[in-house]
């Protein structure tokens, strides 16, 4: 018969599944607003290729959106599984080396991609106006 002696894993009182849910919200607002200026500026100017932004822009939104929350979920995961293991008493607090690696990379890549974005919209050729229609009878 196995006794054990000492078990570490605690009930989750901290409620970190509606945190990283109001986290991820929040997240998607943000990239969603950001999203939303390259693509009115595009109508706004009238640009030749306002069609392809709007693609463009959520195309990158979704990217943002998703690597920033999937790194939030997996630094509360993360955490979580540290804090119990520290409370066991067996694990040293500066140890960090199973924290989940920040996507950096991506994150740089995506806001060169957002840069460019909006410089597109703001530089970008404009179409003439349109004629009124004649009325030729």
């Amino acid at each position: 018969m196995t006794c054990l002696l000492a078990y570490a894993e605690t009930t989750d009182t901290s409620n970190s599944g509606v945190i990283v849910g109001l986290v991820g919200l929040l997240v998607i607002g943000v990239v969603a607003a950001l999203t939303l200026i390259p693509i009115a500026s595009a109508r706004y100017r009238r640009l030749r290729h306002r069609g392809a932004i709007p693609t463009l822009a959520l195309l990158w939104g979704l990217i943002s959106a998703g690597s920033i929350i999937y790194i939030i979920a997996a630094e509360f995961r993360w955490h979580k599984e540290w804090l119990v293991l520290v409370q066991s008493g067996y694990y040293d607090p500066r140890n960090t080396s199973g924290a989940p690696a920040w996507p950096w990379p991506l994150w740089i890549v995506l806001a060169l991609a957002y840069a460019g974005l909006l410089t597109f919209c703001l530089v970008g050729k404009t179409m003439p106006p349109e004629a009124p229609p004649s009325a030729e009878g």
